[in-house]
């Protein structure tokens, strides 16, 4: 047998040594003796270019010679895979998601997003395949229709990107070559006047209406209502709003909102059903619609909706807040007319 063959695989075997580098001695992946002498140009060419980076990946078996040799055939050096470019994806993605600095909400969608793009490739697959990835989660979510949950993936995926190997990385451009996917139009927003609220509460039955209108009278945002909590007080509403500072308020007291008896995704599911379009968030709009019609003012208005940086509370003296939010509780309840009978929900 040769001596210049390699044993486990049959192929030849380029056996080079370079002043910094070492010795390079790794199986070619080839028997053509003249793809092997391009093989050792290429790496003198590589040495002389001063791509010692390139060179001690293959002397480390990181890069094989025939994925280097691919690129250098037709002239595309600075697409020669990096170190960042060899790293599992899977693990790399949420490693990043992890440490990425901004709120536990968009952490989350990065995780999603991520997750759906590593299902999309095989487990094997390294950051280098990324692109090839999001093209075969594009094919996915365009049969599913889901064109948005695609969208969130590639800006996601360019995030990542752009914050670990920048935006003239060859991954970087070819991940921004694949196309978005066409999104159905944001739904407008809808406040409802108080005669279309009692309707909505009646339509929805007994488990979503009652949640329907506690979040139409106390201004809460499905998060506050379904995971920040809130507190029934004496003569006040506590919501712990946790989206900034101001979300953590007191509102007047209407009736006892009910505690949810669906899930966030079933309360949603109990809205589509209707035959008018409404989303859980428009119940925090009719409530600024019905505060206005009430004649609160809107200093208040605003407070009680968290749009403020500061509580009520912080601004007024004890007295002062139990007063005007008895105030405002009467003015909303005088809305409810002849039908606030029907208000009286338990906790």
């Amino acid at each position: 047998m040769s001596p210049y063959r390699d044993r486990g695989r049959g192929t030849l075997v380029i056996d080079l040594t370079f002043r910094g580098i070492g010795r390079i001695k790794r199986a070619s992946g080839t028997t053509d003796k003249a793809v092997l002498a391009g093989l050792k140009q290429m790496l003198r060419q590589l040495y002389q270019a001063g791509r010692w980076e390139v060179l001690e990946r293959i002397r480390d078996g990181e890069l094989s010679l025939l994925q280097v040799w691919r690129h250098h055939k037709v002239g595309q050096w600075e697409r020669i895979p990096t170190a960042e470019h060899l790293l599992p994806l899977k693990d790399t993605l949420d490693s990043w998601a992890s440490t990425y600095p901004y709120s536990p909400k968009h952490k989350e969608s990065l995780t999603r997003s991520f997750g759906l793009i590593a299902k999309a490739t095989r487990g094997s697959a390294t950051v280098a395949d990324l692109p090839e990835a999001l093209k075969s989660l594009r094919v996915r979510c365009h049969t599913d229709g889901i064109g948005r949950t695609f969208n969130l993936a590639r800006s996601a995926a360019q995030a990542f990107l752009r914050s670990t190997v920048g935006k003239h990385d060859p991954l970087w451009l070819k991940v921004s070559t694949v196309e978005r996917l066409p999104e159905p139009p944001k739904i407008g927003k809808h406040p409802k006047n108080i005669e279309e609220v009692l309707e909505i509460t009646e339509a929805l039955g007994p488990k979503a209406g009652p949640m329907w209108l506690a979040l139409c009278l106390t201004g809460m945002g499905p998060k506050e209502y379904f995971e920040d909590g809130f507190e029934v007080q004496q003569d006040r509403i506590l919501i712990r709003g946790k989206k900034r500072k101001g979300r953590n308020r007191v509102v007047p007291l209407v009736t006892a909102p009910v505690r949810p008896m669906l899930t966030r995704w079933g309360f949603r599911q109990a809205l589509r059903r209707l035959p008018i379009l409404v989303t859980p968030y428009d119940a925090r709009r009719t409530f600024a619609n019905l505060m206005e019609t009430a004649g609160i003012p809107r200093t208040r208005r605003m407070m009680y909706l968290g749009h403020r940086a500061r509580d009520v509370t912080d601004l007024y003296e004890r007295h002062e807040v139990t007063a005007f939010l008895a105030e405002d509780a009467r003015k909303l309840l005088a809305l409810l007319g002849e039908d606030k009978g029907q208000l009286k929900l338990i906790k």
